[in-house]
């Protein structure tokens, strides 16, 4: 089942139906969590995906717990820099200079030139 809804998603994003792809987002992540548990790879994954669509839709608390997550999971199951975390890192500092936290944009934009640094 998480196989089917990993490929819906995909469809809606740019689409008017952010709704269903939320939806579809959503119902993937828990379907991951009871079948391969929270800590799994692919669950980060799907957390990815629905913090770049609350990004989006301007939905900054949201994303930012998403990504939070997202990122936390990353750094644990993946090697440093790994591409996934730096992707991460760098979409996370946009949201929150978007959402007025310069400062910690700042640090997460560090944070992904030394994971890049690290990949090198």
């Amino acid at each position: 089942l998480g196989a089917a809804k990993r490929n819906l998603g995909p469809i809606y994003p740019d689409t008017p139906r952010l709704a269903d792809t939320e939806q579809a987002y959503v119902a993937e992540l828990e379907a991951l969590e009871r079948s391969l548990g929270p800590d799994h790879p692919d669950v980060a994954a799907v957390l990815y995906k629905l913090a770049r669509l609350y990004q989006r839709q301007s939905r900054y608390e949201p994303a930012g717990r998403m990504y939070e997550r997202c990122l936390a999971l990353r750094e644990k199951t993946l090697p440093e820099g790994h591409p996934d975390i730096i992707e991460t890192l760098v979409n996370y500092a946009r949201l929150l200079r978007a959402s007025g936290f310069s400062g910690l944009a700042a640090e997460m934009r560090k944070r992904a030139e030394a994971e890049k640094a690290t990949a090198n």
